[in-house]
């Protein structure tokens, strides 16, 4: 098998050194802006050759999504940087609380929302209310 291509192994680099700085792998679309590749289909075929050479993987969390290809440790000694001791988490989403709100007034001039008939409308000033 060829060894892998200097382009290739840029490309490589960059990927490793995204996820040791940042902690997630970078975008196809990252990966073509810094590598000098439009096309994504091109950086693709890159990345598939890197792969097939087992220098790349695809990441479990981030399987099937632009984000999805990770160094090997073949592929993070090619590219000359030092593996981060833990391995890239996704982030997690935090959970929001949803509250009902009840709108109840409008303002006749401007149509409004307040939570306060007896204070003047926030957007135009006017006092006149009219119900939801």
């Amino acid at each position: 098998m060829k060894p892998a291509s200097p382009r290739q192994l840029d490309a490589l680099r960059f990927v490793a050194q995204q996820i040791r700085d940042v902690g997630y792998p970078p975008t196809i679309r990252e990966i073509g802006t810094h590598v000098g590749i439009r096309s994504t289909n091109g950086v693709n075929e890159h990345l598939m050759a890197l792969a097939r050479k087992g220098l790349l993987a695809l990441a479990p969390a981030y399987s099937m999504h632009s984000r999805g290809r990770v160094p090997t440790e073949l592929g993070w000694q090619a590219a000359g940087i030092n593996k981060p001791a833990a391995p890239p988490q996704r982030p997690q989403a935090t959970s929001v609380p949803v509250v009902e709100v009840n709108l109840g007034w409008r303002c006749v001039e401007c149509n409004a929302h307040t939570f306060d008939p007896t204070k003047p409308c926030f957007m135009c000033g006017r006092r006149k209310r009219g119900a939801a």
